[in-house]
């Protein structure tokens, strides 16, 4: 019984760090580690027109505040599926529904981040959306 105790708890810990490393494509930064200072450089770098590098730089700064609150609603989440995991009284059905909530956080998160990527292309040129990649590599 000792042995299945244990299984159980490395389970548990692969399930946590999972779901806590894994997960949305934007936690902590904006792409490729790339913090939104960098993207704002690189745009101001690559974008000579000055009307769509304002748009372009509004857009992060937009993006920015939305991932803010995206983050927190995960992080809230993230938090309430542990406390039922971790508590005793804690049930199947429970613990299942604060991971559909936990889910649907990131999967908003994911979409917030797919839809700054394509409006960004729409705003750019070809040849500028090649040179905003190779600032990134």
């Amino acid at each position: 019984m000792k042995n299945g105790m244990k299984q159980r708890g490395q389970i548990l810990i692969i399930l946590l760090g999972s779901m806590f490393l894994g997960g949305a494509a934007s936690v902590t930064t904006f792409v490729e580690g790339s913090s939104t200072k960098d993207v704002k450089k690189a745009i101001k770098k690559v974008v000579a027109d000055e009307t769509r590098k304002d748009e372009l730089l509004t857009l992060i700064k937009q993006w920015d505040k939305q991932h803010k609150k995206t983050r927190k609603q995960v992080k809230k989440e993230q938090k309430a599926l542990l406390n039922v995991m971790t508590s005793y009284d804690g049930t199947r059905q429970a613990m299942q529904q604060a991971a559909v909530l936990l889910n649907e956080s990131i999967d908003n998160e994911d979409k917030v981040f797919l839809d700054l990527k394509y409006s960004m292309r729409e705003k750019l040129t070809k040849e500028e959306w090649e040179q905003f990649w190779l600032q990134k590599k």
